[in-house]
């Protein structure tokens, strides 16, 4: 299993995943940006994890993903989380694209997205299925903090402030949890929630 962090990468990129390879790729964004990163998945068998974390302050981020299934018995899995503040914007769009070669191939796709204030979101998941033996699913939520859900935390003696970063750590763990090593990735989202 291979980790790449794409961070500070080009706008475009294309990732290709050979036949029986199996590759995890953590996507991460702190800072403005603009990226198109599309997972090619080229051989029998080839497989794909994406996962995002994106916690955005005074930042806009524009993300397109394409996992593109071009062989048979292919599996991609994509899940991207993110918080967005006040003065901040996250746009996703996300495809999903089987050709008529990636037949019993299996994709997911889901974006969750947490806004905090003011903070503006737009996703697009978008299916393209040329193949007619195939498992495929996408979705996405976008939300704000429950103001029970704080209340609630304040009830039992924690800060507004306090209660607020547990939720959202909260929200992230689902992603963050699954990402292999990733000490340097919470620290940042520690600094990042600190500012």
């Amino acid at each position: 299993m291979k980790v790449i962090y794409i961070q500070k990468k080009p706008e475009k990129m294309v990732i290709p995943i050979k036949a029986g390879e199996s590759l995890t790729c953590v996507l991460v964004g702190f800072l403005s940006g603009k990226k198109e990163i599309t997972f090619e998945l080229k051989g029998k068998g080839a497989q794909v994890k994406i996962l995002g974390v994106f916690v955005l302050k005074d930042s806009k981020v524009e993300l397109k993903t394409i996992q593109k299934h071009d062989a048979k018995e292919t599996k991609s899995d994509l899940e991207i989380k993110s918080i967005v503040f006040d003065d901040s914007s996250f746009d996703y769009q996300g495809l999903i694209n089987i050709s008529k070669k990636g037949q019993q191939s299996n994709a997911y796709q889901k974006n969750d997205n947490l806004i905090i204030g003011d903070g503006q979101v737009k996703t697009i998941p978008e299916l393209e299925i040329l193949a007619d033996d195939v498992i495929c699913s996408h979705g996405s939520t976008t939300s704000q903090l429950d103001k029970q859900d704080i209340f609630y935390l304040m009830s039992k003696g924690l800060s507004k402030k306090r209660a607020t970063k547990l939720l959202i750590e909260g929200f992230l763990a689902g992603v963050v949890n699954k990402i292999p090593n990733n000490e340097k990735i919470i620290k940042e989202i520690e600094l990042c929630l600190s500012k």
